[in-house]
């Protein structure tokens, strides 16, 4: 009988004000049977922040992963994650991490974080791209 253990941390990612957001993980712990549904919700109450990140630090390992996150209204999961992962909601308040079927190697601790996102800003009208190009010239050898 094997039991999947999983434990929840939340980061909170502080402005460059000294001013932090409340970000809260639910549930803080959980302990599973191989093959249940496992979901996992993330929420934040900073209007500034829109992104939420889901990180799995496994067991024994002081890597973190990034297994996906939302930004605005939309959603990814890593692509070496997608056949085990889903992640939903929306960076600006609220997001969800599932695991449709867990296995024994899912037992880990799983983190989300809050914080804001740029994306897809066009340079300014007067940005010039620079393209460097070398030429080789070759020298005729004297015989």
């Amino acid at each position: 009988y094997i039991s999947v253990v999983f434990i929840c941390v939340t980061i909170m990612i502080r402005l460059l004000i000294h001013v932090a957001a409340l970000v809260h993980q639910d549930p803080p712990a959980m302990i599973k049977n191989p093959t249940e549904e496992v979901q996992m919700t993330c929420n934040h109450s900073s209007t500034d922040f829109n992104m939420i990140q889901w990180y799995k630090q496994s067991a024994g390992g002081n890597d973190m992963t990034l297994l996906g996150y939302a930004r605005y209204s939309s959603t990814v999961v890593e692509s070496q994650f997608v056949d085990s992962f889903k992640v939903s909601g929306d960076g600006s308040s609220l997001s969800r991490l599932h695991i449709g079927e867990s296995r024994s190697e899912d037992s880990a601790v799983y983190f989300c974080a809050a914080s804001s996102a740029q994306c897809c800003t066009k340079p300014p009208s007067g940005t010039k791209t620079l393209e460097i190009t070398t030429q080789m010239q070759s020298k005729p050898h004297d015989d």
